[in-house]
């Protein structure tokens, strides 16, 4: 079991870089700012709504003098 000054060393530092811990916050996370933003995943993405993936324009996404491939594939 830690001492009393072993669990407030731990506690008033980052867990991570070891620097100094001064938002109450942090202290009870045993994670500074920074270092929590590193360990946090990334929000997720949006997603694209079903009706705008029913738009596609492929007309536009084809420039002049491009090669088409076509979608489907005859024997």
């Amino acid at each position: 079991m830690p001492t009393l000054r072993e669990d407030l060393v731990t506690r008033l530092t980052c867990r991570d870089c070891h620097r100094r811990l001064t938002d109450p916050a942090s202290q009870d996370r045993g994670r500074g700012p920074v270092c929590q933003a590193k360990h946090q995943p990334p929000p997720p993405r949006p997603a694209l709504p079903a009706a705008h993936t029913d738009r596609l324009d492929h007309a536009a996404l084809t420039a002049a003098g491009q090669l088409t491939i076509p979608t489907t594939t005859e024997p």
